[in-house]
């Protein structure tokens, strides 16, 4: 681009310097891709490689373009952000007053972006000096900020920006201990900044008109940005909640801004013994909280009048986006007062009864839930996510409070029966779609398949699930009755819509287990009676697959009423099988789902007799009988599910001679297809060419596969019938894919005919792997089904091209090795031998290729490491090597689960050698240098740190067998057992001092000593390399996988502990098993 110019980032920096960066900058909007490009390269140059930051001030001081100066603060921020300590002090400080005098000439350019680029600056230089260099910041800024409302105004912003930096935003690059110093001085100095606000707003107060408008809204949002940091009893004890809510909450300008500030004064609770002096304090400003807020905002809506919903539609559309901003702050507060003093409420209302406080409390109580029922109407989706939390709340409290006699209590018949109820009516309707549903109304009103699965939504509907089963335990026959009503109108018509009769069917799954026994088969009886009368009488396709579609919503989630009710279970499969005959989208998927469902958790009822008239036999004869036809119109991943339903069923029975029966029954179709398809093969090799035919063999594969899965153990009986022809079957097929690619060369592995050739093998390969792991009897797998893998499809592994190598064959022997145990030594010479060599040989030449095979590799030699170590042991010293050598090649995988892989073997191999005596003692004089330097390479070089938890596992326990004696023979050659420590520090400390430099000599032996000070304790040891890895800078203190052991059993805990609580609600864990083969 000769016609346009360069700047140099390191030539003399003049005037016309400024213009030619004003003609570059310009160049950016050019609407030529050439000059645009040009333009970026340029400034990207200047900004990495230049020191063109020093001219920022001129750049400014010399320019009229705002782009041309936004970009000259970018340079400024980069260096602040990369490299402010390798800045000189002299310059630092001239950096910093620069900022500061821009930011207060600009202060009155209101809410330009170059001053919010500049506020962001000087928050930057902040976190950075103000804890050293400008301790006095708060008070200096605080101090300027009277001297004018535009510069006050500013300063609220830069205030709130540092409390989000500093408290919100966990992704800016800041240590921990960095953080906790910045909220250590934001706490000493929090009392300038509230003094400020509070003259601000009491002036605003005291003075109408005097403060600008713009100003009182940034100072109470700058309030709420630091609320969190005034102590509780300052915030109970002061006037302030009493002045903002006598002052500002009923003025329209400034009601959302302040809901900000009670929201968060909402969320602070004291943690008191209420016989303190200081309870009684804490309990009136709560109450006062409560009844002053519902007072002030009683004035301009009235509690049971007020329609937020009708307000909204009735504002002027340029103003609805304030309404709607208002409705979510008020739900926020509301919701905030509910999660925290609830208890606090009822209890003083309980201890007051007969006198004012009671009645305040009461009516308190009555208007807060009345706002949320208002709120729950109102047309947004964010505010009714809001308001679902607030009704989950409630109903979870009250749940929990629950005594006797408390239905008498007079705060439930005053303020909660009622809104409980109209939550009810409001909740019920908009239930959202489960996860179990396929179908959907997309934005243009038709029935279509559901293609994704709408994270939002599934929790939202975990939300109100949860929150139905509360409510309906607190009044079930209240829930039944809004129910009732709502499928009334449903059948007459009068409601009739797809999305209501939807989210009613979701509701009454929804609520599954909340009642006794006998009013959930009354009340079920009768749901599912008028939705199939519903289905039965709605005329056009849609309208009957959207029906069809809630009845297989709900009977999936009510296992127990149907095992319970035979006839009911019978009636409802029978139209699951009409269903499968369904051609609209979504409805036969949904439809076999369904089947697998009840076979999962009713599938015992399936094949005992029942004493009714009609029924003779286990009703499994009858579905098999029907089998072809009722799979007829459904498709291959359909009949799969299908299929894997029939196995839950015939799981069941006990006898050989019955389940032999009944297999061939059910697999008859597919058996025929399997016969008739070999015999083709048998006539005319060439046919397996034609990927139909390897397709249909695949399929009749996976059908037996997905038989295996939830059948169990006898899948042994159907195995031993097609097992022969399957292994022949896969020989020929490989013997058919060498001779393609030996003949037309490693290009036609991407072949159709080729692709579908070796999924029938890899198809081959799964059903054995996953009878193996289903397996209850090894021995049977030795005397039937395993020698055939190593004399056949190991073999064919081994003589086949690289190309051709698949990870399955792998990933089999890894399986009969971790199910025969010490039993699979026998095929440890195959395996270690020429099967290692060639697997080997496709993966040494780098870290990335072949990644399933790689996988499948690695989890091999942890099978052989952990049920075949005796295995190891025995092999030759260069063998053994080899092993040693590939599984720290492992380690050094960047791939996280790879590298996991190889450490995992490591530590299972010195596990082992625990009990060996002479030969650990073998293994440790030849590895243990080598294995303990290794380790400490992986752990330094930044790559890996992901696995810190185990790099940390294996490093304390080489450095505890050394500390503790265990290894008494000598590790290296001229020394004593006794000097082996002596040894091990003197190795580390030359090996440390040459990778890192800026440790000297007693740093690094230091450290080496900790280290062996704490090798008795995993968490101490760590902590130890953690010090380390952060003291050398190989890694940020705040790296996530330090912590990953930890955040990971707390993760575990936590949902234990979930589960345990909702173990205690029936209703709230679902009555039935959820699993789906892949």
């Amino acid at each position: 681009m000769s016609s346009l110019p360069y700047l140099d980032p390191n030539a003399p920096f003049t005037l016309n310097s400024v213009q030619t960066l004003d003609t570059l900058i310009n160049c950016m909007k050019s609407i030529n891709p050439q000059e645009r490009d040009y333009a970026v390269k340029v400034l990207n140059d200047i900004k990495e490689k230049g020191n063109l930051w020093i001219h920022v001030d001129t750049i400014i001081g010399n320019t009229s373009n705002t782009d041309t100066k936004f970009f000259a603060l970018s340079l400024l921020e980069h260096v602040i952000v990369t490299a402010w300590n390798a800045v000189p002090e002299d310059q630092r400080s001239g950096i910093k007053n620069f900022i500061v005098k821009q930011v207060i000439d600009n202060s009155s350019s209101g809410a330009s972006h170059f001053l919010n680029k500049l506020n962001l600056i000087l928050v930057q230089i902040v976190k950075r000096e103000w804890t050293t260099t400008w301790r006095d910041f708060i008070p200096e800024i605080c101090s300027a900020s009277k001297s004018s409302q535009a510069l006050c105004e500013n300063t609220m912003n830069v205030l709130k920006l540092l409390s989000e930096e500093i408290f919100e935003n966990t992704r800016t690059p800041l240590s921990t201990a960095k953080r906790n110093e910045l909220k250590q001085a934001m706490n000493l100095e929090f009392s300038k900044i509230y003094e400020l606000c509070n003259w601000v707003l009491r002036t605003a107060a005291m003075h109408p008109g005097a403060v600008q408008n713009s100003l009182i809204k940034s100072c109470l949002s700058t309030l709420a940005a630091f609320l969190d940091w005034v102590p509780p009893v300052h915030i109970f004890s002061g006037d302030l909640v009493t002045f903002l809510l006598e002052s500002y909450l009923d003025n329209q300008l400034f009601r959302t801004a302040t809901l900000e500030c009670l929201t968060e004064v909402a969320g602070v609770t004291m943690e008191i013994n209420p016989n303190d002096p200081s309870f009684a304090l804490y309990q009136t400003a709560v109450i006062n909280l409560l009844s002053l807020s519902m007072n002030k905002l009683a004035q301009s809506f009235p509690p049971k009048t007020t329609s937020f919903a009708t307000i909204f539609m009735e504002t002027d559309p340029n103003m609805q986006l304030h309404m709607k901003l208002f409705a979510q702050k008020l739900s926020l507060f509301l919701l905030a007062f509910a999660q925290n003093h609830l208890t606090l409420c009822e209890s003083s209302a309980l201890q007051s009864q007969g006198t004012e406080t009671e009645s305040v409390i009461i009516i308190s109580l009555d208007a807060l839930l009345s706002y949320m029922v208002s709120l729950t109407e109102f047309p947004d989706d964010e505010v009714f996510k809001i308001c679902c939390e607030f009704w989950h709340t409630v109903s979870k409290h009250l749940y929990e409070q629950r005594v006797a006699g408390w239905l008498e209590n007079k705060i439930w018949s005053m303020a909660y029966r009622a809104n409980l109820s109209k939550a009810r009516m409001l909740l019920i309707p908009r239930t959202a779609k489960p996860t179990e549903v396929l179908i959907s109304v997309d934005e243009q009103g038709n029935v279509v398949r559901e293609k994704l699965q709408d994270t939002e939504n599934i929790a939202l509907y975990d939300l109100m699930r949860e929150t139905l089963v509360y409510l309906t335990h607190l009044d079930p026959e209240d829930t039944e009755h809004i129910i009732m009503l709502k499928m009334a109108k449903q059948m007459d018509g009068s409601e009739w819509s797809w999305t209501r009769i939807s989210s009613l069917a979701y509701a009454i799954g929804s609520i599954s287990g909340s009642m006794d026994e006998e009013h959930e088969k009354r009340f079920l009886i009768h749901v599912i009676k008028d939705l199939l009368a519903l289905c039965e009488g709605k005329r056009g396709k849609e309208n009957k697959a959207i029906v069809a579609t809630n009845i297989m919503y709900v009977v999936m989630q009510y296992p127990r009423f149907l095992s319970n009710h035979w006839n009911f279970l019978k009636t409802v499969v029978k139209k699951l099988f009409e269903f499968m005959h369904e051609l609209h989208p979504g409805i036969q998927d949904m439809s076999v789902d369904t089947f697998l469902r009840i076979a999962q958790n009713c599938g015992a009822d399936f094949v005992v007799p029942h004493d009714i008239q009609d029924q003779r036999e286990p009703f499994i004869y009858e579905v098999i009988r029907i089998m072809s036809a009722t799979i007829s119109e459904l498709q291959n991943h359909q009949k799969l599910v299908y299929y894997q339903a029939i196995g839950h069923i015939l799981s069941n029975i006990k006898t050989y001679e019955e389940m032999d029966y009944h297999l061939t029954g059910a697999l008859a179709l597919v058996q025929a297809q399997w016969t008739q398809l070999l015999s083709l093969i048998s006539q005319n090799l060439a046919v397996i060419q034609d990927p139909e035919v390897t397709r249909s063999l695949a399929f009749c594969i996976k059908v037996n596969e997905s038989l295996c899965q939830s059948l169990g153990h006898f899948y042994y009986i159907q195995l031993g019938k097609i097992y022969n022809d399957m292994i022949q079957l896969y020989t020929t097929t490989v013997q058919f894919l060498n001779s393609e690619v030996a003949a037309k060369g490693p290009i036609v592995v991407g072949h159709t005919h080729i692709v579908s050739a070796r999924a029938l093998c890899k198809r081959i390969l799964n059903l054995i792997s996953t009878y193996i792991k289903i397996c209850q009897t090894p021995q049977l797998l030795v005397e039937h089904f395993i020698q055939p893998v190593f004399e056949i499809v190991v073999r064919d592994f081994v003589n086949s091209p690289i190309e051709l190598r698949d990870a399955e064959v792998i990933t089999l022997v890894a399986d009969i090795i971790n199910k025969l145990g010490r039993e699979a030594t026998g095929y440890m010479q195959v395996v270690l031998g020429v099967f290692l060599d060639s697997v080997l040989n496709m993966l040494v030449s780098d870290y990335t290729n072949y990644p399933e095979q790689r996988s499948s590799f690695f989890e091999l030699l942890k099978a052989v490491a952990s049920q075949c170590f005796e295995s190891l042991l025995q092999l030759p010293i260069e063998r053994f090597k080899v092993a040693i050598d590939t599984i720290l090649w492992a380690s050094k995988h960047q791939s996280t689960q790879h590298a996991e892989l190889g450490l995992v073997t490591l530590k299972q191999i010195l596990q082992s050698l625990e009990s060996s005596g002479v030969v650990a003692n073998y293994f440790y004089q030849h590895f243990y240098v080598y294995v303990l330097t290794e380790i400490f390479a992986i752990m330094t070089d930044g790559l890996h740190i992901a696995n810190f938890k185990h790099h940390s596992q294996i490093l304390r326990y080489l450095f505890y067998i050394v500390d503790s004696g265990l290894i008494t023979a000598p590790l290296t050659e001229g020394i004593a057992a006794d000097a082996n420590k002596a040894f091990v520090i003197s190795h580390l400390t030359q090996i440390l001092a040459t990778n890192f430099t800026n440790m000297n000599r007693v740093q690094i032996e230091t450290l080496i000593l900790s280290m062996f000070n704490r090798c008795n304790d995993q968490v101490s040891f760590k902590n130890v390399l953690r010090d380390f890895l952060v003291t050398t800078k190989e890694i940020a203190v705040d790296n996530e996988s330090f912590y990953a052991e930890e955040r990971e059993k707390e993760i575990e805990e936590a949902r234990r502990l979930i589960q345990e609580k909702k173990a205690l609600v029936p209703g709230l864990l679902p009555q039935f098993t959820n699993e789906r083969s892949s």
